[in-house]
């Protein structure tokens, strides 16, 4: 779980989220976009960060750039945090256009196809603001917190399923596995789920009408010469 924030409500969003998958088994670390981190050693990435002015935090950008080779490996699942307006048409209003925002930041990373994107509800807090943003006119702007945590956790929720996470262990005993892996178990990991996107890839790409506005993770897929691998999965493999 990798978090890019400013004033630590994107933090909580993305501790929320690590405690809702820990309560279906699975190992989370939690860590700051800058941290030292091999993603590599993982199973699964979630990258949060906040919008600023409709743009998303340099340091989620950054850990993606950083991290190609694993990302391109792993099954990958992304937020933002948008808007804290208290007026529901003026919040749906802009929580639509950071989602179109979201989507134009992801775009500067064509190669990277998360498995689930999503936007939430932002936090302003006036006593946590600091140089320069803590002018006497955002001073005087209200604390406003637009976090459905509901919503949020429901989210998380949905992310084993979507990151195709199998439980280990026999009987009634189920264990997720998302932490750090063995060099040869990640490498057989990394392989079976290269597999599957490449399955389920080519069947989204053979079913798309004529017509259809298709993106570049799916031209490939349709366009590309069997057997389809990434650079960083031929190396790896």
């Amino acid at each position: 779980m990798v978090y890019a924030t400013k004033y630590g409500s994107t933090k909580e969003v993305a501790e929320a989220i690590a405690e809702t998958l820990r309560t279906h088994g699975l190992e989370v670390d939690v860590r700051a976009a800058g941290d030292p981190v091999d993603p590599s050693d993982y199973s699964a990435v979630v990258v949060g960060g906040a919008f600023y002015y409709f743009r998303w935090l340099k340091a989620a950008h950054k850990f993606i750039r950083s991290h190609r080779g694993a990302l391109e490996t792993l099954p990958v699942a992304v937020f933002g945090m948008g808007p804290w307006s208290e007026d529901p048409a003026k919040f749906a209003e802009e929580l639509s256009d950071v989602r179109t925002h979201l989507d134009k930041a992801l775009a500067k990373h064509e190669w990277l196809a998360p498995v689930a994107a999503t936007v939430f509800g932002g936090a302003f807090f006036p006593d946590r603001l600091k140089f320069p943003d803590n002018n006497p006119a955002m001073r005087q702007i209200p604390t406003a917190d637009a976090r459905d945590w509901e919503t949020i956790r429901a989210w998380a929720e949905s992310l084993p399923a979507a990151f195709g996470l199998e439980p280990s262990g026999t009987g009634g005993s189920e264990t997720y596995i998302v932490g750090p892996l063995d060099a040869d178990q990640a490498r057989v990991e990394r392989s079976e789920r290269i597999e599957t996107a490449i399955s389920k890839m080519r069947e989204a790409a053979e079913h798309m009408p004529e017509g259809t506005d298709e993106t570049p993770v799916i031209r490939r897929f349709r366009d590309a010469p069997e057997p389809w691998v990434t650079p960083s999965a031929e190396e790896d493999e």
